[in-house]
């Protein structure tokens, strides 16, 4: 086949050049929705996940150029970022098919995963975006998914949870509910006042002896947590 130097429609390098880049932007990785497969919390790891995301991949064919859909596979030993600091951390248990937004470093953080330290050296100076540098933040309900009333509250901070602890994870002192046990306190001096009230004015009674103790019945009501503990 012979070259013609007239011909216009062959790509130049311009179209070359962007067909490259459009094709490596179709296939880079950012931010996306996920779903948890499995969780797990070791020591020296911390938290991890395996994760799928939820949003499937186009893939154009090679001859036709036709789309079709493609379930991504699952990406394994993704750190999990729960909010936290040097002072104290917020943490809480994921399950499998709860929500997460996958985030992709621009550069490798293998060497971070692995040490934690605030200076690192990419290990691959090429990667970029890659599945392999991503992390995870937990999300709550999906967009279009409602709270439940126990998980929301206008103007107010929302801690929810079955087993929550303050101070650290050894916590086991249940928190005193303020209604419940003053109740039981003003129960408590009601009886105090209604003894001293028929007590007659200026007479001096002596306490009987007791042989026995009273055996303890308990208040009227529980006012100690069944959710939240704390040392």
């Amino acid at each position: 086949m012979s070259f013609d130097p007239e011909q216009t429609d062959l790509p130049d390098s311009y179209d070359i050049a962007e067909a490259a880049i459009a094709k490596r932007l179709g296939t880079m990785r950012t931010v996306i929705p996920a779903k948890i497969v499995s969780y797990s919390v070791s020591e020296t790891s911390g938290p991890e996940i395996s994760a799928r995301i939820a949003v499937r991949d186009l893939v154009a064919d090679a001859e036709t150029g036709d789309l079709s859909q493609v379930v991504p596979p699952v990406l394994h030993n993704i750190p999990v970022l729960f909010p936290g600091s040097s002072a104290g951390i917020l943490s809480f248990g994921l399950s499998p098919g709860d929500s997460v937004l996958l985030l992709f470093a621009d550069r490798s953080i293998a060497e971070w995963k692995t040490t934690g330290n605030s200076d690192n050296s990419p290990i691959d100076l090429l990667s970029r975006f890659s599945v392999a540098d991503a992390v995870a933040l937990p999300l709550g309900p999906a967009r279009g998914a409602a709270f439940s009333p126990a998980q929301y509250a206008s103007g107010a901070v929302v801690l929810a949870g079955a087993d929550t602890r303050l101070g650290d994870s050894t916590a086991t002192q249940p928190v005193a509910l303020a209604t419940s046990l003053r109740s039981e306190l003003d129960a408590i001096w009601g009886v105090i006042l209604a003894v001293n009230t028929a007590i007659p004015t200026g007479v001096s009674l002596v306490p009987p002896a007791i042989p026995v103790p009273p055996t303890w019945v308990g208040f009227a009501q529980d006012f100690a947590a069944t959710k939240v503990k704390a040392k």
